[in-house]
């Protein structure tokens, strides 16, 4: 005859082992807080910028109606706007954004009407690279 403890001990076993089976999968993907961890959003597919301020006053940039579109597009993820060894805008991927095997981890972010012959560009209005510029210049790039 099995004792109340170990009546209880069965029972309470039984309860974890189904709350683990039952318990909802974690993602190891980052998960990134608008506002406080990026400045800006790219949206490719559309060709859509979304400022995001520290004001709070949201600005949306629609590139693909002022003909200021990319030809590729670069991995979604998490991109920072740093400068590269000449001085000019680009976009560098931290490790938290995962890259194709080979791709860069540089990117030129070159003003309207401008092009890279040396691999993947993003394109965007001048006055947008300038707001990234003194903004943070953190780009959520989303496909």
């Amino acid at each position: 005859m099995l004792n109340l403890k170990a009546i209880m001990a069965v029972v309470g076993l039984g309860l974890t082992t189904m709350a683990a089976a039952n318990a909802p999968e974690t993602s190891l993907l980052p998960v990134y807080v608008e506002g406080s961890q990026y400045s800006a959003v790219l949206e490719q597919a559309n060709q859509r910028w979304r400022l995001l301020p520290a004001d709070g006053i949201d600005l949306d940039v629609a590139a693909s109606q002022i003909s200021c579109t990319a030809r590729q597009s670069i991995p979604a993820g998490l991109w920072l706007l740093t400068r590269d060894a000449e001085g000019e805008a680009s976009l560098t991927a931290p490790s938290a954004t995962p890259l194709p095997v080979g791709y860069p981890d540089e990117v030129p972010l070159l003003p309207c009407g401008e092009s890279s012959e040396n691999g993947p560009y993003v394109n965007a209005p001048q006055g947008l690279i300038d707001w990234l510029a003194s903004s943070g210049g953190a780009i959520l790039v989303q496909r």
